[in-house]
């Protein structure tokens, strides 16, 4: 499998092999890389694409071939979220807000937060890679250009609270794309 992965400051990209994982976490004996947080407002983090995974990436989007783009959201943990209906994620989209529509063509999907902590996610994203590529939004150009592809963050608190008190945080350990090899 092919991976992309970012860290806050450090960013890690790498190919791994069928049985090998690159997820930003910390060697043994080194310090965690910062963690992303998200407050009340949308947060955009950029995922890093080493060459292999950018080329794969552009290689099934140009054949229509994409079925499957694994986002991974690591480790989340969450303070005064009892506001949050749910977190909202968008694709090269860094203006998404609350008001962003679940129809708007950036829109990948959205997470919901269980009791304990940390959660982690998996989300399919190539429904969305796909569409952005085929509006000619996500070009191969682009995709060589800025070497990342962005993720906004909207959290979306529930009707009756209107907005999320002033602590509220969602602190992400880290986040990944993942591009499976096929036969």
């Amino acid at each position: 499998m092919t991976l992309a992965v970012l860290g806050l400051c450090t960013m890690v990209c790498a190919c791994a092999s069928d049985n090998a994982r690159v997820d930003g976490r910390a060697r043994q004996g080194q310090d965690e890389l910062p963690a992303h947080v998200v407050t009340a407002a949308p947060l955009t983090i950029s995922v890093d694409l080493d060459d292999q995974t950018r080329r794969e990436l552009e290689r099934r989007l140009s054949a229509g071939s994409l079925t499957v783009a694994r986002l991974m959201i690591r480790d989340v943990r969450s303070q005064a979220a009892q506001a949050l209906k749910g977190v909202r994620i968008f694709i090269e989209k860094p203006d998404a807000d609350v008001r962003t529509s679940v129809d708007d063509a950036h829109y990948a999907s959205s997470f919901v937060l269980g009791l304990t902590s940390p959660e982690s996610m998996l989300l399919n994203v190539a429904p969305t890679l796909t569409r952005l590529s085929k509006s000619g939004e996500l070009t191969s150009e682009k995709l060589n250009q800025q070497k990342a592809i962005r993720i906004t963050f909207v959290p979306e608190p529930w009707d009756f609270a209107r907005r999320l008190p002033p602590d509220f945080e969602l602190t992400i350990a880290g986040v990944a794309l993942e591009i499976p090899r096929q036969p």
